[in-house]
């Protein structure tokens, strides 16, 4: 399923509303005040579409509270990962911000979110460790089956600490990429996802830069 623009999760996400929690310890939530941004982005371009999108969300935690805000950006043109990285041309297409609150579980923590003339999001989010490329690196295709993923270029990854946010009541190890926001420190880290043509090439993850 493809992240539709703006309000980009609400589809994928949104619907789905789970029942109570299992009883058990829950972490503490960290002292009173704004915690560091988490970032994600969204690339979705490649010779094969008419255009080129990027949705970026910064998630940031304050005690109980959380804010999720969405950007969303277009290039018109028809361009690949190499030529978005060399000469970029987003224009922003629209912004939208969820606020709500952040309640512990026993694996991670659960995420209600509002926005105006949007649908409520419930997430669930848990901390995992994922190998994600460098920034700047571009999928790499297999020689022999060109439309097949090799890894990357340069092939080097990075075992990354990341908050992997799906649908409450979805268990996150099933959930299909495009159903997930996968955070960051820092930068963040970016999904990639190039179609030239090859509908079986699947996307991955890089360092943002």
């Amino acid at each position: 399923m493809r992240i539709p623009p703006i309000v980009a999760v609400t589809l994928g996400l949104a619907a789905c509303r789970s029942g109570p929690s299992r009883p058990g310890p829950l972490p503490p939530l960290e002292a009173p005040g704004p915690s560091p941004a988490q970032h994600y982005t969204r690339l979705e371009l490649g010779t094969a579409r008419g255009h080129a999108t990027r949705t970026a969300f910064v998630l940031v935690f304050d005690g109980e509270h959380a804010t999720l805000t969405e950007t969303y950006d277009r290039d018109a043109r028809s361009v690949t990962l190499a030529e978005a990285d060399r000469e970029p041309r987003w224009a922003l297409a629209g912004t939208q911000r969820y606020r709500g609150t952040r309640r512990p579980q026993a694996d991670g923590v659960e995420l209600e979110l509002e926005a105006s003339g949007a649908q409520p999001l419930l997430l669930h989010c848990t901390h995992r460790t994922l190998e994600v490329a460098a920034a700047g690196a571009r999928p790499r295709a297999d020689p022999i089956a060109p439309c097949e993923r090799r890894g990357w270029d340069p092939p080097a990854t990075t075992p990354t600490q990341v908050l992997v946010c799906s649908a409450a009541g979805q268990d996150a190890s099933d959930a299909d990429p495009d159903d997930q926001l996968v955070f960051g420190p820092g930068p963040g880290v970016e999904w990639v996802d190039e179609n030239d043509g090859c509908a079986t090439r699947a996307g991955g993850l890089r360092a943002a830069g």
